[in-house]
């Protein structure tokens, strides 16, 4: 029995479980934070799809990270990322100044087309308005935004100084969307892609508004905590597609 005891806390027994416990942690999968927002995020057989979903799905593949799709609230993704209380990263998230300081970021995933409004069939309030610029700067105009979301860094100044009404919620795109068919906001600021998709998920009562002073749309990537090593960033970086 000396021999046994002496056996398990000998050095050498002890390196070994030290060694273990390092590759155990090294092993830890990768959690993929997400939304369900068509037509960017949707998870579909337990993997990610869309727009962004695909290139991310694809790029941890090929370079054999082991990762852990979990779907979480925008809000909390980013207190988790800036905490660093999470292994993992946000799927499609803009990059500004405020999150490269308590973030880490992937090369680009996926480029948004252009900004347009989504309004609702047969408003006509907005119909003398052709620019962006028209609408941000007309005070009876109540424009809708995803409270919390980045615009990218062109749009967000021009938003927090506009002369609009500028109506700022936390919902889901669905649920801001009702909000324009029941006339509640005179109309909801987008992407293209995801007025489209709303479009049709509405079934025609909605329309897309096109802008002719629209900023190109902004570029997505994964937004890391900080426990995500530049290791595994480079290797997902490796293998993502050119973003055009």
């Amino acid at each position: 029995m000396r021999l046994r005891a002496y056996a398990f806390f000998h050095p050498t027994c002890i390196a070994l479980l030290m060694m273990w416990a390092v590759g155990e942690a090294v092993a830890e999968p990768l959690t993929i934070m997400y939304e369900i927002r068509a037509p960017y995020t949707v998870m579909v057989n337990h993997t990610l799809t869309g727009l962004v979903g695909d290139p991310i799905a694809n790029a941890v593949k090929e370079a054999g990270i082991d990762v852990a799709w979990q779907e979480i609230p925008f809000k909390r993704e980013l207190r988790l990322i800036e905490s660093n209380k999470i292994h993992g990263c946000a799927a499609g998230r803009l990059r500004n100044a405020a999150r490269e300081k308590v973030g880490k970021f992937s090369a680009p995933v996926y480029r948004d087309k252009l900004f347009v409004l989504l309004v609702a069939k047969g408003n006509a309030k907005l119909d003398a308005h052709q620019t962006l610029t028209a609408v941000l700067n007309d005070p009876a105009i109540h424009l809708l935004v995803q409270e919390g979301y980045s615009y990218g860094e062109e749009l967000d100044p021009l938003i927090t100084h506009a002369r609009a009404q500028i109506v700022r919620l936390p919902y889901e795109n669905t649920s801001l969307a009702r909000m324009v068919v029941q006339g509640q906001v005179d109309a909801y600021l987008m992407t293209q892609e995801e007025a489209e998709a709303l479009e049709h998920e509405m079934k025609g009562a909605l329309v897309t508004k096109s802008l002719a002073d629209a900023p190109p749309g902004p570029i997505r990537y994964l937004y890391c905590s900080k426990s995500v090593s530049d290791d595994t960033l480079e290797r997902l970086n490796r293998v993502l597609p050119p973003v055009k």
